[in-house]
């Protein structure tokens, strides 16, 4: 007897897919800015560059994330679940 491979449940989920696959974008956005500012404090241990110029390039980097993240892709609400 022949059995199909293409079935709905041939595809076993990656542990990728079930971490990263229930986040939302505004989850990553709320990820990414304490990135940014641990990102500028490595950028002032490693190179030359003033603590106040990489704060100000993470506070300026966050502040685009979260202007994205509030008014271009607003959070919406999906109504009611029945």
């Amino acid at each position: 007897m022949a059995v199909s491979r293409n079935t709905e449940h041939s595809h076993s989920e990656t542990l990728w897919e079930r971490v990263f696959g229930q986040l939302s974008r505004h989850d990553l956005v709320l990820t990414a800015i304490p990135l940014v500012f641990a990102t500028a404090l490595l950028v002032t241990a490693v190179l030359p560059v003033p603590f106040l110029a990489s704060l100000g390039a993470g506070a300026l980097t966050s502040v685009g994330l979260l202007v994205d993240a509030l008014f271009v892709h607003p959070p919406v609400d999906a109504g009611p679940e029945f």
